[in-house]
């Protein structure tokens, strides 16, 4: 999986990352690749493109009814 470092400093895995984003890439003290992305446009087009791979939540309905 992908691992992009925000402009922030938080790191973002993502299943697949979209085409065209400008990042550069480098591999950190434990081996992994990490691209870091370079203008806030790259940036928002990985978090959008990332919100629609992600399942949607699960709403928890309580399994207690109150009685009348």
């Amino acid at each position: 999986m992908p691992t992009f470092l925000l402009r922030d400093g938080r790191e973002q895995s993502v299943r697949q990352a979209p085409e065209g984003l400008e990042c550069f890439s480098y591999e950190d003290l434990k081996g992994r690749t990490i691209h870091a992305l370079l203008d806030s446009a790259s940036e928002r087009r990985l978090l959008e493109h990332g919100r629609k791979l992600l399942p949607l939540p699960r709403r928890r309905f309580s399994q207690h009814r109150q009685a009348a």
